[in-house]
């Protein structure tokens, strides 16, 4: 069970699932891919855990979407004359490599100038897209989107999933009871 985003903000987004059981090959700071049906819906990076040790143990892994990988590297000088928007983004990734690829780079029409220095790259890219306006993303198999427009983006996600899982519903309205007494009598 969990829930988690998939966001076009610049600032990473978190998630939270829970798991059956501990695992000891979950290591800190380790790559999250979150599955449903087969289907790769999510990916991030582990920041904390959490366990609860009882009758029913319960372990909660936390952190950031992939966004975070592009802060853990440091732009120290880029600096792009006449450049391409498509030219710039896929420079910043080859010289400062974060395990994130280069996705879909819409083309811009207009040949931009920038210089970039003692930041991080996800500030770099924010500088970048900030500069024309556009949206960048991190998708789920951590490939970089830089596009005008990515449509409607996916909404928060929560799911649960379990084995001999059942919801029950019981909707009671009081409103249409009468209780009533009638007294006869004086005074």
């Amino acid at each position: 069970s969990g829930q988690y985003a998939l966001s076009t903000e610049t600032t990473p987004q978190e998630f939270s699932v829970e798991i059956p059981e501990w695992d000891d090959g979950i290591v800190a700071r380790g790559l999250v891919s979150i599955y449903r049906l087969g289907v790769l819906e999510y990916s991030g990076v582990l920041t904390r855990t959490h366990r609860d040790i009882s009758e029913s143990p319960r372990v909660t892994l936390g952190g950031t979407d992939s966004k975070s990988l592009l802060e853990e590297v440091v732009v120290t000088l880029s600096d792009y004359s006449g450049e391409t928007l498509t030219n710039i983004i896929s420079g910043l990734l080859a010289a400062y490599p974060s395990a994130v690829s280069l996705g879909t780079v819409e083309s811009y029409p207009t040949a931009l100038t920038i210089t970039l220095a003692d930041e991080y790259l996800v500030s770099s890219i924010s500088r970048v897209v900030k500069l024309i306006g556009w949206l960048y993303r991190v998708t789920a198999d951590r490939k970089l989107d830089v596009a005008s427009s990515f449509g409607v983006i996916k909404p928060n996600i929560t799911f649960t999933e379990g084995l001999n899982l059942f919801g029950v519903a019981d909707d009671r309205d009081y409103s249409q009871i009468a209780n009533r007494v009638r007294m006869r009598g004086s005074s």
